[in-house]
């Protein structure tokens, strides 16, 4: 689960569409959501949606879903091709999220594999997940996948960072 600190540290720009996605997935609760649009709104995002979350009081958090377009939590009515920038921000932020907390992960390549198959086996992060195989002239080893997954996440962090959500 990614929190708010964490996407407010990591300056990535959030539009109703990827909290929306990220809400349906689980990923994020919706006590998060409003407070990274009380975030984008305090950065003068001028997005209605933006806007009407941050409104609700704590006791309103299950207007959240209806807010974002969602039916239920579980809606997957949305088309896979327009959600896959949310999908790359959320892959990102869960990298991340797992990347922060290392310390306290007895089995952090574990969970890189279980993110791998709940993102549906994206590409980026295959040479991070311990089953699979390398590419041709990839190091093997744990310290070879830790610099492979700050090279990910860097790279990842770069790109995002620029994408923008909201009007300026």
């Amino acid at each position: 689960m990614v929190d708010a600190g964490l996407i407010r540290a990591e300056s990535i720009e959030l539009s109703p569409l990827d909290l929306a996605e990220g809400l349906r997935a689980g990923l994020v609760t919706a006590s998060t959501v409003v407070q990274v649009a009380c975030d984008a709104y305090a950065k003068n995002c001028t997005d209605p949606v933006i806007a009407e979350l941050t409104y609700l009081l704590s006791d309103q958090l299950d207007e959240v879903p209806r807010i974002l377009g969602l039916k239920t939590s579980s809606d997957e009515s949305a088309c896979p091709s327009a959600n896959m920038r949310s999908i790359r921000k959320w892959l990102y932020l869960e990298m991340k999220a797992i990347y922060v907390s290392r310390d306290r992960r007895p089995h952090l390549w574990d969970d890189i594999a279980d993110l791998y198959c709940d993102f549906d086996h994206p590409e980026s992060i295959a040479d991070l997940v311990p089953w699979m195989p390398l590419k041709p002239g990839q190091e093997a080893g744990e310290a070879a996948m830790m610099r492979r997954l700050e090279v990910f996440l860097r790279e990842e962090h770069e790109l995002l960072v620029h994408v923008r959500a909201c009007n300026d």
